[in-house]
Order: C-alpha cells, then sequence, then structure tokens
C-alpha cells in the first residue's frame, strides 16, 4: 500500500497509509478522469486501532491535485440517504467538471 504524505499545518508534515487513498491514486494513476468514493468518511475523527489522524486533509489534497490535472473526484459518505447522496454528488460533479479545463 502507498504512504500518503500529508500537510498537517506549515510545521508539520506526517505520511500515512489509508486504502481509500491508495485506491484514489492508483485509479488515476491508470487513467481515471472521474473517481466516486462511496462510503468514505474522512470526518470520522478516531478508529479503534489506528485512529485517522490526517486522513481529511490528505483527502482534501489528493483531490486538489488530482483536480489540477483534470481529475474529478467526488464522494458519497453514509452520513444521508443514498438518493440524497447522489443528488448531491451529481450536482458537486457538474459544478465540477463545468469548472475543469480541459486536459492537453
Amino acid at each position: 500500500m502507498m504512504y500518503e504524505r500529508v500537510k498537517i499545518s506549515d510545521a508539520e508534515t506526517i505520511e500515512i497509509r489509508n486504502n481509500a487513498l491508495a485506491a484514489t491514486r492508483i485509479a488515476y494513476l491508470v487513467g481515471a478522469n472521474k473517481i466516486m468514493l462511496l462510503g468514505f468518511d474522512p470526518e470520522r475523527k478516531t478508529h479503534a486501532h489506528t485512529g485517522f489522524r490526517g486522513l481529511k486533509q490528505g483527502l482534501e489534497q489528493i483531490t486538489a491535485e488530482l483536480l489540477a490535472n483534470g481529475v474529478v473526484v467526488g464522494a458519497i459518505d453514509s452520513g444521508s440517504s443514498i438518493q440524497e447522496q447522489s443528488r448531491l454528488a451529481g450536482q458537486r460533479l457538474i459544478r465540477q467538471i463545468s469548472q475543469q479545463k480541459p486536459k492537453k
């Protein structure tokens, strides 16, 4: 599994391993131009064994990096109904796609 270097603050950078972040990176590396994360909750504060310190920042950083490279990353988390999640995700993707510059 890949490590992601995550900037927590100007004075702190950590390396974390997370399946969802690794899968997002791998999807990009094999050529995906739209990536949807389903049931991924980076807002969760703790995990029974490993914790999720840096996960939210890591996802934000990967998303920004991929968007700058023409890849849209969306997410549907577990906080609301599938119908509402789908509607909101669709709106976000449409907004992101409309704001994207085409790949050269």
